[in-house]
């Protein structure tokens, strides 16, 4: 087992202790209703890490077929953006006017969406080999780049509100601000590591490019290495002599 898949199996658990701790909290108080909307949207990110790490390319080969487990996988990109919606206004205290319910309609649509596209695209392609990654290239057309500007526009919403409401809520204004904040943040970092710009992947690209020619110029010459100091092949300086005095008396 990879240190991918140990970590998304942490996380997955992680995120299911969360989800337990809300649901306990809201049936002991049941007018707590954003204890629920958390509870939701932690069981969410335990099914998405959980799967994520069972299907993935180097966790793949110790299941026969992995189209039930991505299947799962995407089954909370309907109620996922939902229920985070739902928390930031709830902490925020904040009405459900109807330009958030046009937006709750929204994220729901483009959920479905999503589900809708990769359950197409399981049963389609190849049972065998599918993995996590070659789902997402397959759905790379249209679902993904939907659902991506889905959950940059979730946690936009709870910057703005955040901020718009820093004065009046104070401390749990700043939270949701701070939460909206580190969730733009990995948005990015995904963003620019699916596209080859992350500095990981970058430095890990020069050292696949750079390290084969050096080891075909030094195969090539291999004694430009071992010249003597101030030589051809060194551009510092040749050493003094350590004892000038009785080099010259001994001459």
């Amino acid at each position: 087992m990879t240190p991918y898949t140990m970590l998304h199996l942490a996380l997955a658990g992680a995120f299911l202790v969360l989800a337990l701790v809300h649901f306990v909290t809201w049936a002991a108080v049941r007018s707590q209703r954003v204890q629920l909307w958390l509870a939701e949207s932690f069981l969410g990110f335990a099914l998405i890490s959980f799967t994520t790490g069972i299907t993935s390319r180097e966790a793949s080969e110790m299941i026969a077929d992995t189209r039930p487990w991505l299947l799962l996988g995407v089954l909370p990109s309907i109620p996922l953006p939902y229920t985070l919606l739902r928390v930031a206004w709830s902490l925020l205290d904040q009405p459900l006017t109807l330009w958030r319910r046009v937006m709750l309609g929204v994220a729901l649509a483009l959920g479905a969406v999503r589900v809708l596209d990769v359950s197409w695209s399981i049963l389609t392609l190849p049972a065998t080999g599918l993995t996590a990654e070659a789902l997402s290239r397959a759905t790379a057309g249209l679902s993904l780049p939907l659902f991506w500007l889905l959950a940059t526009c979730v946690a936009g919403t709870w910057a703005v509100e955040a901020a718009r409401l820093l004065n009046r809520r104070g401390a749990m204004a700043a939270a949701v601000l701070a939460a909206s904040l580190c969730a733009l943040a990995l948005l990015c970092r995904a963003a620019r590591h699916r596209r080859g710009l992350a500095p990981g992947a970058s430095a890990l690209r020069a050292r696949g490019t750079l390290l084969p020619a050096v080891r075909l110029h030094r195969a090539r010459d291999p004694h430009r290495s071992l010249a003597p100091r101030g030589g051809p092949g060194n551009r510092h300086p040749p050493l003094p002599p350590a004892h000038p005095a009785r080099t010259r008396r001994h001459g």
